[in-house]
């Protein structure tokens, strides 16, 4: 049994609070779409308060956590600690959380997306985007489809992040564009 209440003092204790106000408002969110949508919500809630586990790491200490985990960040990840947090923080919430192969994965993908996502892979990529600290100018456009359907917010929480990375001529990540791709050609 993982000990829910030792990771939230964690949190507390070891994130800034800017921080930690994130990853307990996106647990939240996603204990919200996990009960709307049909899935565990005692689960998602735990994958939402383990996937900024490592956000706050140094690139440093995450590359350090990469070769301890024998983890093999891309060129772009390996140089980016907005997309690395994500592998490390999946390592770190499997081996010292004890999270699932499941949580894990959606931890893992929460940053880009990927194809075939499951519905925690999509619960935790949505919450990140719509937790209530979020203020940008289509969130609560997002958080109103969020109340219809998971896979239709998510689409346009990944076709918004497609235009905000080009826009400010930023790297996007090809698995940000598949992840779109195969949302848009699930939904037909």
């Amino acid at each position: 049994m993982i000990d829910t209440a030792g990771i939230e003092r964690w949190i507390t204790e070891n994130l800034s609070e800017k921080r930690a106000r994130h990853t307990f408002g996106c647990a939240e969110a996603a204990r919200e779409l996990a009960l709307r949508f049909g899935y565990d919500a005692g689960t998602a809630y735990l994958a939402g308060l383990l996937h900024d586990i490592t956000r706050e790491q140094s690139l440093e200490e995450q590359l350090n956590l990469c070769r301890k985990y024998g983890i093999i960040p891309d060129e772009r990840e390996a140089s980016d600690r907005g997309l690395l947090h994500a592998l490390t923080g999946s390592a770190v919430a499997g081996d010292v959380w004890g999270a699932s192969e499941e949580i894990v994965h959606a931890i893992r993908v929460h940053t880009t997306g990927c194809v075939n996502m499951s519905k925690l892979d999509k619960i935790i990529c949505l919450a990140d985007y719509i937790e209530p600290g979020r203020h940008f100018k289509t969130v609560d456009e997002l958080r109103e489809l969020a109340r219809v359907s998971l896979d239709r917010a998510l689409l346009a929480a990944l076709e918004g992040t497609i235009v905000h990375v080009i826009r400010d001529g930023a790297y996007l990540h090809p698995r940000t564009l598949e992840a779109r791709n195969d949302l848009l050609l699930r939904l037909g």
